[in-house]
């Protein structure tokens, strides 16, 4: 279970004003010329067992896409990004839902913990082909598993609601990693 004591979210629309490094990609191919230009650092000498561990997925910065019921499927790497949250499989997300929130865990390969940052988690986020339905999400903080993990195995926890079915461009960044995935959004 994940602690979360110190998490804060927030969940709004994209902002017209937003700086150009803030904005939000409205094509894979936009995307991912970010990610090209965005700056890297080297890999860490120790990382998280997700990152060791055969997942769907790429290292390189590209868009990625997870494999319908794969059995990887509840864990895709793109970048120096993983999410987690059986975003694969058929009880994958699903469009907006009043009483819940998909849970998705954003696992940095930098640990949060060891390489803080002062801007924590940003994820960009748009229903591709609809350039105006576009969600951000801010996490300032980041959790870890439990006390035995100590901060070996830190990420960002977040709660997320798709407000309609589709397919989703996400652009997950914190500090220099970053990672885009692209989502199929049942209705």
């Amino acid at each position: 279970m994940l602690r979360t004591s110190c998490v804060v979210a927030v969940l709004v629309s994209s902002l017209s004003h937003a700086s150009a490094a803030q904005r939000i990609p409205t094509s894979i191919q936009a995307a991912e010329a970010e990610g090209a230009a965005y700056p890297r650092s080297a890999a860490p000498h120790t990382v998280a067992r997700d990152f060791r561990s055969p997942i769907s997925g790429t290292s390189e910065r590209r868009c990625v896409a997870p494999l319908p019921d794969s059995l990887l499927g509840d864990t895709l790497r793109s970048g120096e990004f993983i999410v987690r949250g059986g975003i694969g499989r058929s009880t994958g997300p699903r469009g907006y839902s009043l009483s819940r929130a998909r849970k998705l865990l954003w696992e940095p390969l930098h640990n949060p913990y060891v390489y803080p940052t002062r801007r924590g988690l940003l994820v960009r986020t748009v229903r591709l082909g609809h350039p105006s339905d576009t969600l951000r999400l801010a996490v300032a903080r980041a959790a870890y598993p439990g006390i035995k993990m100590k901060y070996t195995e830190a990420g960002y926890p977040s709660g997320f609601n798709f407000p309609s079915a589709g397919e989703w461009l996400m652009v997950a960044t914190s500090g220099t990693d970053w990672g885009c995935f692209v989502l199929t959004i049942a209705p």
